[in-house]
């Protein structure tokens, strides 16, 4: 029997004119956020500062949330929220050992503050003040050597790097001379987020501050801790980010002139 004009299986049947079904909608950061998922959240977030990064409304009303002043800056949640963000839906301790391997600094210049435990080898010193923290310590080649594991009382910073407060036999294997210049660069979508973040984290910080009052330096701690500080740590890639708002006039300015 032969096949009819009719014939749905026949080429000839098919339409062509049918609108193209419509593309898959970009997932909404700020409903994410409310549905509590961090990582998906935090890529979606991401995605939006590549595209338009002078245009993030999504993130503006996420950060508007988290930032709010009526909120405990200490708030553990809060805290978590924001390292998720700033590591692009990664996990943040994977995220921070990505950025890690981006570090081409010159000298460590880890700062650390009071109960930290550091190194001080006399046998590499110029300095009787040389410090090192235990990774670049442990890192550099200090058998045999005089050296002593300290708590430090007030804070201090690691000097590995440093020539003129210890001897280059004493670097570890990441500040050898030469090394930060066959690093590679950070990638920007690797660090858009923090720098994207960062103004309106110094702002909440100024907020913070300007209450005045022994609670208010209290509930800044944990987020100096496990934000701000935790981001330095992370090596120079990251300190070059923050450093970026703290020097620009016009960042500066806004958070002056703040009420």
């Amino acid at each position: 029997m032969g096949s009819s004009n009719n014939d749905l299986n026949s080429p000839a049947s098919v339409p062509t004119n049918l609108p193209r079904r419509p593309m898959a909608l970009e997932p909404d950061p700020y409903l994410s956020f409310i549905r509590g998922d961090k990582k998906n959240t935090a890529k979606s977030a991401q995605q939006e500062v590549l595209k338009t990064p002078e245009c993030t409304p999504h993130l503006k009303r996420i950060l508007d949330d988290l930032l709010d002043p009526r909120k405990a800056l200490s708030d553990p949640e809060v805290i978590s929220w924001l390292n998720y963000l700033i590591a692009g839906g990664k996990n943040p301790s994977d995220f921070a050992s990505i950025v890690k391997t981006f570090d081409n600094a010159v000298s460590c210049g880890l700062v650390w503050t009071a109960n930290f435990v550091a190194y001080r080898c006399r046998t590499c010193g110029i300095s009787p003040c040389m410090s090192l923290c235990a990774e670049c310590f442990q890192k550099g080649n200090h058998e045999g050597h005089d050296y002593n594991m300290f708590r430090s009382q007030a804070g201090g910073a690691c000097d590995c790097g440093d020539p003129s407060v210890m001897k280059e036999s004493g670097f570890c294997s990441s500040h050898q001379p030469g090394v930060s210049d066959r690093k590679p660069r950070a990638p920007h979508d690797l660090t858009c987020v923090a720098k994207a973040i960062l103004p309106r984290l110094l702002y909440r910080l100024v907020l913070q501050l300007r209450k005045n009052s022994p609670d208010a330096l209290r509930d800044t701690d944990d987020f100096l801790t496990n934000v701000l500080t935790s981001m330095t740590e992370m090596g120079a890639a990251m300190r070059a980010v923050m450093t970026g708002p703290l020097i620009d006039p016009q960042v500066y300015s806004s958070l002056a002139m703040s009420e």
